[in-house]
């Protein structure tokens, strides 16, 4: 579904958008669930999962995402067994300059979204939760990115946000109890390249690979 233009709101009532079909499993999900592109524009109850990516947003200064629901989206296959890690696993994060993120999924992708507020949403057991780049100004709170296989909230080159009252725990890979313990890069807060004067805050973020990376 395509969201596009200015001062737009779409009250989804709870309905669910599944890109899945019967029996497929996570690693095969694509595609994206919803696609946003204008300025104020909200969106709010909304189930999306089975799709690479649940939510994508480009240059949507004043997005406001609220009470949504994108778990069970995608998660690739891990190659790391009981007894010993495949160092397949192992995240990178260095460069997003061509969205190189979009690889791993994400429950919501944001690009140039300046003035974004994203409040009270849940994305669990899918690759990423929530991902920006090249914004400002967010407000991220009261959310839940829990129980994903890679970041609860990653920042690259966003700046002077505020991310508090969120629930970011067993954000984590590369462990195996009693005989390896690596995290893999997984993390509960990913920051990287340029991302400044950002506000952190009454957050819960244990059990992760890290908790701030």
């Amino acid at each position: 579904i395509r969201i596009t233009g200015d001062n737009i709101t779409v009250d989804f009532q709870g309905a669910v958008l599944d890109g899945a079909t019967d029996g497929q499993m996570p690693d095969a999900f694509a595609g994206r669930g919803i696609v946003i592109r204008g300025k104020n524009i909200q969106l709010r109850h909304l189930k999306v999962r089975g799709y690479k990516v649940g939510i994508l947003a480009r240059r949507s200064a004043h997005l406001r995402l609220t009470k949504n629901d994108l778990s069970y989206n995608w998660k690739p296959h891990l190659w790391s067994g009981i007894e010993k890690e495949s160092l397949a696993d192992w995240l990178s994060y260095h460069q997003n300059d061509k969205d190189e993120w979009l690889r791993y999924g994400a429950a919501i992708y944001l690009s140039e979204c300046d003035d974004a507020e994203i409040d009270n949403n849940r994305a669990v057991q899918g690759q990423n939760g929530l991902m920006v780049t090249r914004s400002a100004r967010l407000k991220i709170w009261n959310n839940t990115f829990s129980w994903n296989s890679g970041i609860g909230l990653g920042f690259y080159r966003t700046t002077d946000s505020q991310i508090v009252h969120n629930r970011l725990d067993w954000n984590v890979r590369g462990y195996s109890h009693g005989f390896y313990n690596r995290g893999q890069d997984s993390a509960a807060i990913l920051m990287y390249e340029q991302s400044s004067r950002n506000t952190i805050g009454y957050n819960s973020a244990t059990h992760g690979g890290d908790g701030l990376f």
